[in-house]
């Protein structure tokens, strides 16, 4: 495939003009491929608006996995039964080992988890959600270390009580800045 764009790149600087792109397409498939489905896959691919593509990047698109939450029904519940669920009841046990730390009379600095569980935690909520939904994100990990700030005797407030908002989808949250920063 990359020898096929390589024909098309008039420049030799990685990089194919739309037409040409749409060109080369026909030719791996001309039964296929036309304008709309050229279109239709570079928007996929968050290159809808430019004339010049880096064939590059767009090839290391398409050779990525589909995300986990595009599968079949049953591959989602699996992976969201047997991969993300044990990380969420990991997330909850740190949790409630700093509520246990905190009730303990533990100081400030030994009440949250260490830095190695928190960048194992990230790490795993990276990998996880890279496969969810085809980026990492670690929101589940920030909502918990918010809520376990609330015990380490720094945090002005509680996050539960910001207003927020979730995306359609649940992957991204809005929080109210302006409510935010008047608790500073």
């Amino acid at each position: 495939v990359l020898d096929t764009f390589r024909r098309f790149d008039e420049k030799g600087d990685g990089w194919i003009d739309r037409h040409h792109l749409v060109l080369t397409f026909m030719k791996l498939d001309p039964n296929a491929w036309d304008l709309s489905r050229v279109n239709a896959l570079l928007d996929g691919a968050g290159m809808c608006r430019t004339e010049r593509i880096q064939y590059s990047k767009l090839i290391e698109w398409l050779a990525q996995p589909i995300p986990a939450k595009q599968r079949p029904e049953a591959e989602r519940r699996r992976f969201l039964d047997d991969e993300w669920a044990p990380f969420e009841t990991e997330l909850r046990q740190e949790l409630e080992a700093v509520r246990s730390r905190h009730a303990s009379s533990f100081s400030a600095q030994e009440v949250m988890p260490s830095h190695v569980v928190l960048a194992g935690l990230v790490s795993r909520c990276l990998s996880l959600t890279q496969r969810w939904h085809g980026r990492g994100n670690v929101s589940a990990v920030y909502e918990a270390v918010m809520e376990a700030a609330e015990f380490d005797g720094l945090s002005p407030y509680r996050f539960r009580d910001i207003p927020q908002q979730r995306s359609p989808d649940g992957y991204t949250r809005v929080l109210d800045a302006q409510a935010r920063r008047r608790l500073y």
